[in-house]
């Protein structure tokens, strides 16, 4: 039996990495843009950062016209690297897919919780019809929230815009 739980250890910490490289694969290299300023690794760095910090100098944030909202207080900086990284992608997808005129960034700090919501007024789709194996969202946002202990919800309709909730 104790064989047997560190085998099921290993396995989920491996295929915990390999789901993080999925994402750093499509996030990074495919994307070829930074998913907001790096906090270095090492000596010194805080372990406590308010998330609109990283999303504020996101490049894509200006790309798309977005205005960021609201503060939180400083998050874990594992956490914080996740939603900035989630918001990132939400953007993207606006930068690629949306054609919106109009997006909104909002950071709220509440009841104990944060959440970003990601709001732009572009042309929508159908969540229920978005492929399985597209690795944005499925990946870069919902289960990257979950990998932290938060989660994603996602709403949209063609023609109506979409919301993305990121909260933690």
């Amino acid at each position: 039996d104790l064989a047997a739980r560190d085998n099921l250890r290993e396995q989920q910490v491996l295929s915990g990495a390999r789901r993080e490289a999925a994402r750093m694969l499509h996030d990074h290299v495919l994307h070829a843009l930074s998913a907001g300023p790096g906090l270095g690794e090492g000596e010194g760095e805080p372990e406590m950062v308010p998330v609109e910090c990283l999303v504020a100098d996101d490049p894509v944030l200006a790309e798309v016209g977005a205005h960021l909202f609201g503060q939180s207080k400083p998050l874990p900086v594992a956490v914080a690297r996740a939603v900035a990284a989630a918001t990132h992608e939400a953007l993207t997808n606006v930068a690629r897919h949306a054609d919106a005129e109009n997006t909104r960034v909002e950071v709220v700090q509440g009841h104990g919780s944060t959440r970003v919501r990601i709001t732009d007024d572009g042309r929508g789709f159908d969540p229920a019809r978005r492929p399985a194996d597209r690795m944005g969202v499925g990946r870069s946002i919902l289960q990257r929230l979950d990998d932290v202990g938060g989660h994603a919800e996602i709403t949209s309709a063609p023609g109506r815009g979409t919301t993305v909730d990121l909260c933690w």
